[in-house]
């Protein structure tokens, strides 16, 4: 078991308590999920899953799927009739250590190898050990945005690490970034708690609209993927916040600053050098902010297709998870393709892993035996080692790629 960079706890802060078990209640702009095009292989609400904990087995061969081409940069949501996976025992008296995952997105590993996750439809920020076992850190249902040890959350999103083992949280139902300590003690960075808004400011002064990934550089500069204000934010260790590139009307305009546009982005990712990489959601493309603040796209046509290729020939259909590794390719999480596509510094986009997949699963329950449900990837991470992370929500699981 590798050392935490914080202190384990296994006890659940706060008084449990359930959102609404739906993507689709709460965050209106979740376009991902709300748009899933997969939302009939979902598991029926009548097949009882089978609890376990720590790893489960490997998992078997997914069934390919013609992506679905959307045609266009600005698609129009559809709401699908979504069956939420069931939880087995009410979350009232179940103990933390065994409630099940329920629809994670957020992953973020630490140096030692612990995995962290936010497991969004249980408002929580959880951990897995390298050796399987999963720890609570902190969260409870709550719209307050509690901070300290009663801490709450609404539907936790993407989360980062920093350098010393802080942890940024994309607090997305309560229009915050949240940050939480090694002591596992949770502060509120940004924003106030339900007030959506695209005010810059410091702390709380800050608004933002439905924040849904984040990342950190190495001078602690936190950037955001303000998805429903089609911005990315920038946060500076002083908690001033500003508008580093886009503006509240979607589109697609390469530029500087507040010249270019984006379209619900979802992931963000930071390389070494202070490059901002962009999982332009909507758009179904690939943006590079520069350190002064230049937008260009990287990778992706704008067709909602799965072309490998360099730079604009290639395509995407709704890129969501975001990471760099330390040489600087790029790893997307390709949602509605069911993939992982990698992208070198050059631009030239090829298929990591899906839309068939073996690998090691991370699972803590509700994941029923259903050989039919696909993998498709939402978050994403990287560890030292350059192993991929992928979070598999509709599965309730943490998928390892190893780099063969």
């Amino acid at each position: 078991m590798g050392e935490s960079l914080r202190t384990q706890s296994t006890t659940t802060f706060g008084k449990a308590g359930m959102k609404p078990l739906t993507f689709l209640m709460g965050l209106s702009l979740f376009w991902g999920l709300c748009t899933n095009p997969f939302a009939d292989t979902l598991p029926p609400s009548s097949v009882t899953p089978i609890p376990s904990l720590g790893i489960t087995s490997t998992s078997g061969p997914i069934s390919q799927v013609t992506p679905n081409a959307t045609g266009n940069t600005t698609p129009v949501p559809t709401i699908p009739t979504v069956v939420m996976p069931p939880t087995p025992v009410p979350m009232s008296v179940m103990p933390a250590a065994q409630l099940p995952f329920h629809m994670p997105y957020g992953v973020a590993v630490d140096a030692h190898g612990n995995i962290d996750i936010a497991d969004t439809l249980n408002h929580r920020i959880r951990q897995i050990d390298p050796d399987g076992g999963v720890t609570t850190l902190a969260g409870s249902f709550g719209r307050d945005a509690a901070d300290g040890e009663n801490a709450t959350f609404d539907l936790p999103a993407g989360i980062a690490l920093d350098t010393s083992g802080n942890l940024y949280i994309a607090d997305s139902g309560d229009d915050m970034v949240r940050k939480m300590n090694r002591l596992n003690q949770v502060s509120s960075l940004a924003g106030q708690a339900g007030v959506t808004g695209a005010n810059n400011g410091n702390g709380s002064d800050a608004l933002f609209n439905n924040p849904w990934d984040v990342a950190v550089d190495s001078g602690g500069n936190v950037y955001v993927a303000d998805m429903a204000n089609n911005m990315i934010r920038k946060i500076d260790p002083k908690g001033e916040v500003k508008i580093l590139a886009g503006g509240t009307t979607p589109g697609s305009a390469d530029g500087t600053g507040t010249s270019a546009s984006f379209n619900h982005p979802m992931g963000v990712a930071v390389d070494s050098t202070g490059n901002v990489y962009v999982a332009d959601t909507a758009n179904n493309v690939i943006r590079k902010i520069s350190p002064k603040g230049e937008v260009t796209t990287l990778a992706g046509g704008g067709k909602g297709s799965a072309a490998n290729g360099l730079g604009v020939a290639a395509s995407f259909n709704w890129p969501t998870g975001i990471a760099v590794d330390v040489s600087g390719n790029i790893y997307v999480a390709d949602s509605a393709n069911l993939m992982i596509r990698k992208i070198t510094p050059l631009g030239q986009v090829s298929t990591y892993a899906g839309p068939k997949i073996t690998g090691t699963d991370f699972g803590l329950g509700n994941t029923p035996v259903n050989p039919k449900t696909k993998f498709q990837p939402y978050g994403v991470a990287l560890d030292a080692n350059g192993n991929v992370y992928a979070v598999d929500p509709f599965n309730n699981l943490i998928r390892k790629i190893d780099q063969n």
